[in-house]
């Protein structure tokens, strides 16, 4: 007769947002432990769930009927600290298990004997020559060593070497035979990235993204789960929640990055899990960037992080000079200045990298009579004409449709196209510099054979020009690039939102950064049209620490991160009215119903419509974080919440 214990299990298919367990009973003979992946029934149907707790066998059985176990999947337990890791996920974003466990575990988990993926033939490997370390790195490295402090930032500036700090303290890592997770912010720096670590750990490298089939993801997440080696991990947030069974160390390079924030449930923020992840495993967290988070950087001011620095270039290059080009004087898509620099630099047989934070041929199609812009008729958001489908494309839900002759707003003939995006300037520098080898990246090809394509065709020299969005502000280090220019700093700093100055003093100096990494006379021109803004000034001297103090000081002013913490509300509904109608009454409850709060709004929306519903939002500001995730636990219908938020558009 076999014999009956209890369990408790965290169920996939439980929606709610608070960590409940359900328990049920299982034979002893089955071998339970926790965090043994199971299939139990659950209402009508079967779920995957994660089994928390398993009582002895003389614990009291509960008076109502408890279901059993239909079977347990026939792979090893998740590492305890992942477990772990999914109820303080739960607790501190306020996420349901189904959002945590979908987070977590693959898909295809529960298919019997799944298809075995062929593996790609091995690329080879060449093997890395021996970097000598300069004073600052050997620096850095010895006090993460030696330090008992576990989370670290490295505030280095633009080519100063960080990755080979990354790199020397992982070899110590696997050495102790532990793995690492290295997070990178964009797929667009995977193959860099991977080339440069590959040299060092031919092998252990596994490499995790979202353009990776479901097969391909479950694949690798049994293969971390069944390592009998050290790892290195390799990939974006999601990469943390890997089953590593021996973490030493956790890289997050570009820490600054909004990419490193999720917008979907569990609406978490990789910096701070990882925090978490390195207490629970005893690991070191190392904090990467040349232009670090106010909120790093505020945390290595109040001695929460140990912040390390490295003020040089790593072969002793200096930094580019900066030229700031006032459009209000000079104005032109492509002013004469740059002209001239591109031109220069091409002849020295050198490469130049443009960048324009937006993407299309054109930002919006104007009535010039009325000022009627067109937009969405799903979401409410402009639309962007592209030259090459000839159509005007919705970026939010992709409707599209040709452009109008007349305007439905006055039936005016005098529309126009206003703005610029990445297939302009592509389309006007191909007929300035004839003859040039030229290459764009945006969201529009950014498939990673592309983007591998394009790396290696920039670090061969195939490309003289390339020009694109955010995709290549960061992580590119091509020796041959001599010119960066910024087509227009502006449309950053026009986000209404209280983080869109550090956003555009982040990306204006990363992307100057790109220049001059293998000589000594590089430069690099910005086109604006407000040359006296704060972030603008500062990124012209590489100067953190000043834009940092001035912006410290205005968060501090207007209450803002990392002086207080914030909650973003969003109400949808299809009938306009009653979104309007129901938002001002929450709105106008929390003010009654809660002290110590402040609610900003409501506001529509800055995409007004998404999905045929419409939008408005709330934002609620307060120096207690538990008061506004009791509001967050108790919406009603309709609601979606974010807390602590990066962004509020």
């Amino acid at each position: 007769m076999s014999i009956k214990i209890l369990a408790d299990i965290s169920v996939k298919a439980y929606g709610a947002n608070d960590y409940k367990t359900f328990t049920y009973s299982t034979n002893k003979e089955l071998g339970l432990k926790v965090g043994s992946i199971v299939m139990i029934p659950f209402g009508k149907r079967q779920s995957l769930g994660v089994v928390i707790k398993i009582y002895p066998q003389d614990h009291p059985k509960p008076s109502y009927k408890i279901l059993d176990v239909k079977e347990k999947i026939d792979i090893n337990p998740l590492p305890l600290h992942l477990v772990k890791l999914a109820k303080w996920l739960a607790d501190y974003y306020l996420a349901s298990p189904k959002a945590i466990w979908q987070t977590i575990l693959p898909s295809g988990l529960q298919v019997k004997n799944p298809r075995k993926l062929k593996q790609k033939t091995k690329q080879k490997v060449l093997i890395a020559p021996q970097i000598k370390l300069n004073p600052e790195q050997a620096s850095a490295i010895k006090t993460i060593k030696a330090s008992h402090d576990r989370a670290f930032l490295l505030h280095g500036i633009t080519g100063s070497g960080k990755t080979e700090i990354y790199i020397r303290l992982i070899k110590e890592v696997i050495n102790r035979s532990r793995s690492a997770i290295v997070l990178i912010p964009e797929i667009s720096l995977t193959a860099q990235t991977v080339e440069r670590f590959r040299s060092h750990f031919a092998g252990s490298i596994i490499v995790s993204h979202s353009k990776l089939t479901a097969a391909v993801r479950r694949n690798i997440w049994l293969e971390v789960l069944n390592a009998q080696k050290p790892q290195v991990i390799i990939g974006p947030r999601s990469s943390l929640f890997l089953p590593v069974q021996n973490l030493g160390l956790i890289v997050i390079d570009e820490e600054h990055e909004s990419s490193y924030k999720q917008e979907s449930a569990p609406k978490y923020n990789a910096v701070i899990t990882a925090k978490k992840l390195a207490d629970l495993t005893n690991s070191k967290l190392i904090l990467g960037s040349a232009t670090p988070s106010i909120a790093s950087y505020f945390l290595t001011q109040k001695g929460k992080i140990k912040l390390l620095e490295l003020k040089k270039r790593a072969k002793g290059q200096r930094l580019p000079e900066v030229e700031i080009i006032d459009l209000t004087k000079e104005p032109g898509l492509i002013t004469d200045k740059l002209a001239k620099a591109i031109e220069s630099t091409l002849k020295n047989r050198r490469q130049v990298i443009l960048f324009l934070n937006r993407r299309g041929s054109a930002n919006a199609l104007i009535c010039v009579d009325c000022g009627h812009t067109v937009k969405c008729p799903n979401c409410e958001t402009t639309l962007t004409f592209h030259a090459d489908q000839a159509r005007l494309v919705c970026h939010y839900c992709g409707h599209t449709h040709l452009p109008q002759s007349i305007c439905p707003q006055c039936q005016s003939t005098e529309l126009i196209f206003i703005g610029s995006g990445t297939k302009k300037v592509e389309e006007q520098i191909t007929k300035m510099f004839v003859g040039a080898k030229i290459a764009r990246v945006d969201r529009d090809n950014s498939d990673i054979e592309h983007l591998d394509k394009v790396y290696q065709d920039l670090k061969n020299g195939e490309i003289d020009i390339l020009i694109g969005t955010q995709m290549i502000a960061r992580g590119l280090d091509i020796e041959g690039v001599d010119l960066v220019g910024v087509i227009l700093a502006d449309s950053m700093l026009a986000i209404p939102d209280f983080s869109s100055l550090e956003r555009t003093f982040q990306l204006l100096t990363q992307v100057a950064g790109r220049a001059g990494r293998g000589r000594e006379k590089a430069k690099v021109i910005i086109q604006t049209y407000a040359p006296d803004n704060p972030a603008v000034m500062h990124s012209k001297e590489h100067d953190f620490k000043n834009f940092y103090l001035t912006e410290i000081a205005n968060r501090q002013k207007h209450s803002y991160p990392p002086f207080s913490y914030l909650l973003k509300l969003t109400y949808s509904n299809f009938n306009e009215a009653r979104t309007k109608a129901n938002a001002m009454q929450f709105a106008d409850s929390l003010r009654k119903n809660y002290k110590n709060i402040s609610v900003l709004g409501p506001v529509v929306c800055l995409h007004k419509k998404a999905a045929n519903k419409f939008r408005y939002q709330v934002i609620v500001k307060s120096f207690d974080r538990t008061a506004l995730a009791k509001i967050a636990k108790n919406l009603k219908i309709g609601w979606t919440a974010d807390l602590d938020p990066i962004n509020l558009v």
